[in-house]
């Protein structure tokens, strides 16, 4: 097939063990910086994210050179 189009939109949610608040307001914007520098190095669109402090939303657009699985081992 000449043209190809896949569109697949995921949100993830994951905790520390036990939902510790380990994310302090002091560093959640670099936090935050930093995992969407690391999807968007796997060719993935980040469209929204915040850190809470027991836990994290990230919703993204996935590129299908990575699964989703993997994406989440490289971002934690």
């Amino acid at each position: 097939m000449a043209n190809t189009y896949t569109q697949l939109y995921i949100q993830f949610v994951f905790a520390a063990i036990g939902r510790e608040n380990l994310i302090k307001e002091t560093f959640r914007d670099e936090l935050e910086k930093v995992m969407c520098g690391i999807i968007t190095y796997y060719k993935c669109k980040t469209y929204a994210i915040y850190a809470n402090p027991g836990h994290t939303h990230i919703f993204t657009g996935m590129h299908p050179s990575i699964s989703p699985s993997k994406l989440m081992e490289k971002v934690k």
